[in-house]
C-alpha cells in the first residue's frame, strides 16, 4: 500500500496491497472453497480454517480436532506461530492427545524457526515430559 510521508515522499507500508487482497479474497471464501484452497497448499487458507475451527464462526461450529489439524497443515510449511500453537495444543491435550515429549519437540521447531517464547516452552514441555 503507497503512503505518503512527511513532504510527499512516497513510502511502501505493510500490509502490502497484494496481501491485502489475497486477505479478502479468503474472507469471502465458502468453507468449502476455503478448505479447496487449504489442501492445494495455500498457507492463509490453513491460517484462517484453523482459526476459524478454534474459534468458531458464522459457518461453523468450535472445533478443536480440526483447528489442530489445520495447525498442524499449516507447521509443516514452516510457519513458526503455528509450529508454536501445535506445540500449545498438544502440550495440553486440546484437539489431540496430550503429550509433552511431542509438544517440546513442536516447540523446538518454532524455537529454532525465530519464536522467541518456543525456547523456554520447549525447555518445560521436556521437563513434564520426563
Amino acid at each position: 500500500m503507497l503512503c505518503t510521508a512527511l513532504f510527499g515522499a512516497p513510502r511502501m507500508v505493510r500490509p502490502y496491497s497484494d496481501e491485502i487482497m489475497n486477505q479478502f479474497a479468503l474472507e469471502n471464501l465458502s468453507m468449502e472453497d476455503m478448505e479447496e484452497a487449504a489442501n492445494d497448499g495455500d498457507p492463509s487458507a490453513m491460517e484462517q480454517l484453523a482459526m476459524a475451527y478454534l474459534n468458531g464462526d458464522d459457518e461453523v461450529d468450535e472445533n478443536p480436532e480440526k483447528a489442530y489439524y489445520w495447525f498442524v497443515k499449516l507447521a509443516e510449511t514452516g510457519d513458526d506461530q503455528a509450529m508454536f500453537n501445535v506445540g500449545l495444543f498438544t502440550a495440553k491435550g486440546f484437539g489431540t492427545d496430550r503429550d509433552f515429549a511431542k509438544a517440546a519437540e513442536w516447540m523446538q521447531k518454532a524455537a529454532d524457526e525465530g519464536d522467541e517464547d518456543a525456547e523456554a516452552c520447549a525447555a518445560e514441555s521436556r521437563k513434564l515430559a520426563e
